[in-house]
């Protein structure tokens, strides 16, 4: 997971609603569709 708390940490740098962006990789954690985002991850 060390992974993923790195990318909210760095949405956070820039700025993004922190909230936000991390309830929605939270929910592409648990929908298992974390791929072709617009994160490109």
């Amino acid at each position: 997971m060390d992974k993923y708390y790195k990318i909210i940490e760095n949405l956070v740098k820039f700025g993004v609603n922190p909230s936000l962006e991390a309830n929605n990789i939270l929910n592409l954690l648990a929908t298992g569709t974390f791929t072709n985002t617009k994160y490109n991850i």
